[in-house]
């Protein structure tokens, strides 16, 4: 297991199949319909033009096992110190501690961007408290 730096060119197709997972079979992406690869070509950009990280953990086999990001939580004003933390993992390799890899990997440097997290679990029943002592 690697940690890398995800690529648009090499890595969107794997992040486009892990969200649209999360599209229809949770509640962490508030979409209705299944993104397209030009979605992740823009998705892409953002990240990139507010300098915001998009960190993969691949396998071996160069496969995108999850990936992690954070960018802005809400765009008004009294939230420019909050970001909101994306982690999501591919259902093949879920409850190998995968998560927590992406959690420690993609955090903001806390003197550049941020003082507040938000965090939402992919999928019911996690019980809340989980959410606070362990990631």
């Amino acid at each position: 297991m690697r940690v890398i730096q995800c690529e648009p060119k090499r890595h969107a197709e794997a992040i486009l199949a892990i969200f649209n997972d999360a599209i229809m079979n949770s509640t962490a992406l508030y979409d209705y319909k299944p993104r397209t690869i030009e979605m992740m070509a823009a998705w892409f950009d953002a990240k990139a033009k507010a300098k915001y990280p998009v960190i993969g953990i691949e396998n071996d086999a160069v496969d995108l096992m999850g990936f992690g990001s954070y960018g802005t939580f809400r765009a008004w004003p009294a939230y420019k110190y909050s970001v909101e933390r994306s982690i999501y993992v591919d259902g093949r390799f879920r409850r190998r501690g995968l998560g927590s890899a992406c959690c420690k990997r993609s955090s903001p440097p806390p003197r550049d961007r941020v003082t507040t997290f938000s965090w939402e679990p992919l999928t019911p029943p996690i019980p809340r408290v989980s959410v606070f002592t362990r990631f």
